[in-house]
């Protein structure tokens, strides 16, 4: 299943019509479903080799609406992801695990 998205093609201005008519291309986007993938969103990534690399963002959607509550500290995406989209595989491991790899190795880089 794809989907052409149009809507792109042009700006709205604030009387709501279309500021742009034409464009010279149109944005296809197609899904990829991978079983057990959880979904997270504002997270960053990275491509290398064919595979994405997806870390920190969020994993409840739509925050809520309450200042209090808008973020909440356990809706954190504590995972880094390795997807391979050809082979509908991902691995993935805990941040603060490797957070914590890191920052040792990089502290001991500076040890006298």
């Amino acid at each position: 299943m794809s989907l052409i998205v149009d809507s792109l093609c042009g700006t709205f201005n604030s009387s709501g019509s279309l500021a742009q008519t034409s464009f010279p291309y149109t944005l296809e986007l197609v899904p990829v479903e991978i079983a057990g993938l959880p979904g997270v969103h504002s997270y960053a990534w990275a491509q290398h080799e064919g595979k994405w690399l997806v870390a920190g963002g969020r994993k409840d959607g739509m925050h809520a609406r309450q200042p209090f509550n808008a973020f909440p500290a356990q809706e954190n995406n504590t995972e880094i992801y390795v997807i391979d989209p050809l082979s509908k595989e991902f691995w993935s491991s805990e941040f603060a695990e490797r957070a914590y790899i890191c920052s040792h190795s990089i502290s001991s880089l500076f040890r006298a």
